[in-house]
């Protein structure tokens, strides 16, 4: 069976799902909550969208840890500004080894904003039960958040 290549470039004008754009960020920066409501990370990005009809595929991708000598949830949330689009929860189990376990948490969400303004996307996440401190990109690990603008 052949493999066909296609190149956005050689596509038709006015046809959809051509990247248009991707806009990327990472941090390394922890962030560490006890709260059991939302707070910021330092994970965001902002694109300006070409078209009102244009998509915008968010993938974004951290590592959470937790303090307590039990096991914890962490809830991370995607924002299109303070509209909340998307919500990703991870279980972080406890090993009697270590005071810190550490977990990938993420998630992708396609969004349809509408608008030809600069929207920002970010990141913010919770303690989701028990008690005790959760954090984000802790033990030296980086989280990346992608914006890709989709043709509509």
């Amino acid at each position: 069976m052949a493999i066909t290549k296609l190149v956005a470039d050689s596509l038709g004008t006015g046809v959809g799902g051509k990247v248009l754009q991707v806009v990327t960020s990472s941090t390394s920066t922890v962030a560490s909550t006890t709260s059991s409501t939302y707070v910021p990370t330092t994970l965001a990005v902002s694109i300006t969208p070409s078209s009102t009809s244009n998509k915008i595929l968010i993938i974004f991708n951290t590592t959470g840890t937790h303090t307590t000598a039990t096991s914890n949830a962490l809830s991370l949330a995607l924002f299109r500004d303070s509209t909340q689009l998307y919500e990703a929860q991870q279980y972080i189990g406890w090993d009697t080894s270590s005071t810190d376990n550490q977990d990938a948490v993420g998630g992708t969400h396609l969004d349809t904003p509408s608008s030809v303004s600069s929207i920002s996307y970010n990141v913010k996440f919770k303690r989701m039960s028990l008690s005790g401190t959760v954090n984000v990109q802790a033990n030296g690990s980086t989280s990346t958040i992608t914006a890709m603008e989709i043709a509509g």
